[in-house]
């Protein structure tokens, strides 16, 4: 995967594609939003995270990991 080569741009842009075919795959938001936060992107991590955050899914694995980080993405945003 690029993600493992270290190629976050062409990562992003996979996930950020996968979201666009189909927008409820959320693990895909996920990990857009763990790529963001990476690259410091914090108010597009901020969105795709308060999304997830508000989904009934969320309270489960993978997404519960979401609920934390949005608490990173929001103390780097200041908030």
């Amino acid at each position: 995967a690029p993600r493992e080569l270290g190629d976050l741009d062409t990562s992003l842009a996979a996930w950020s594609r996968a979201l666009e075919l189909t927008p409820d795959l959320h693990p895909a938001r996920l990990n857009r939003a763990i790529l963001q936060t990476a690259r410091k992107q914090y108010p597009q991590a901020k969105a795709d995270l308060t999304l997830l955050v508000q989904l009934p899914e969320s309270r489960t694995e993978p997404l519960f990991q979401a609920h934390n980080l949005l608490a990173q993405v929001r103390k780097a945003l200041g908030e």
